[in-house]
């Protein structure tokens, strides 16, 4: 049988019964970094782990379509920015009212940020046939 703490053996600065706690009293603890798990991780899915990061990962179907249209995509988009540039590299192109100049620089930079995106979304697709599978 377990002695609970009665009234007369408690402590000053603690109230009555046992589940009461006074961090004033209580003993410092260390302070540490973050948590963490302190279970090691089985030989078994080490290897697991390990086997799956030699597999390239594979792409959706959508992701797969878009993927092989990206060249196609990215050469109409920069041949859209050289008929644009080469508008601009006219002589007599800055003799256009100034509301045609503001739309075709307009165009110009939306095309150009087109191109910028088909490029990252390729670079994108690349890493994720690249990266294994989870």
């Amino acid at each position: 049988m377990i002695a609970l703490p009665t009234q007369t053996d408690r402590q000053p600065g603690l109230a009555a019964g046992p589940f009461v706690f006074d961090s004033a009293t209580a003993p410092a603890r260390p302070a540490s970094g973050p948590v963490r798990d302190s279970y090691p991780v089985p030989a078994g899915a080490a290897a697991a782990q390990t086997k799956s990061k030699d597999k390239p990962g594979k792409l959706k179907w959508k992701e797969e379509r878009e993927w092989a249209s990206m060249e196609a995509n990215i050469l109409s988009a920069e041949n859209e920015v050289s008929k644009l540039e080469a508008a601009f590299a006219e002589p007599d192109f800055y003799a256009k009212p100034r509301a045609e100049i503001f739309e075709l620089e307009t165009q110009l930079k939306t095309a150009r940020d087109k191109v910028a995106h088909l490029y990252a979304r390729w670079q994108e697709l690349e890493l994720l046939q690249s990266v294994p599978s989870p």
